[in-house]
């Protein structure tokens, strides 16, 4: 099933949402409509966490499960060694079906992706791992996790 932002920002608990093209137009710390949607991004990226959490004590595996941390990075602001922008929101290290580990991307709304991040998935993908772009929905994250979990080993 997938969300639409206003129905996700509800199910996040911000009753107050406004919607126009896809944008989050509701008040935010940050006026921006960036701002708002990394908001709605993070708030997807928790759901899927406190999934793998429970889940880990079923299969040992998604307790391996972490976030890249390049959100961190805004425009003007220095890179601190090591970020990059571009690098898919979260990463599992876990190999399956011939691939190293898989990375998934975290969209909400119509929020396009990044010519960086298509550069990165790409060449990730060269490299031998599993990429996958999720729009709107933590619980279709967790089924793309499951299906590449049951790969073969």
């Amino acid at each position: 099933m997938s969300y639409t932002v206003e129905q996700f920002a509800k199910m996040m608990g911000n009753s107050q949402v406004s919607v126009a093209n896809g944008i989050d137009l509701s008040p935010a710390p940050s006026n921006t409509a960036a701002a708002r949607i990394e908001n709605l991004e993070y708030c997807m990226q928790s759901v899927v966490f406190e999934r793998c959490a429970m889940l880990a004590a079923l299969y040992a595996e998604y307790a391996l499960v972490f976030a890249v941390p390049n959100d961190m990075v805004r425009p003007g602001q220095r890179m601190t060694a090591g970020l990059k922008a571009g690098v898919p929101d979260i990463f599992w290290p876990v190999a399956r079906g011939g691939y190293h580990g898989m990375f998934i991307e975290l969209k909400v709304g119509r929020n396009p992706l990044q010519q960086k991040q298509q550069q990165w998935i790409d060449r990730l993908e060269m490299e031998g791992f599993f990429c996958v772009v999720v729009r709107n929905d933590p619980e279709a994250v967790i089924a793309e996790m499951e299906s590449y979990r049951k790969l073969n080993a």
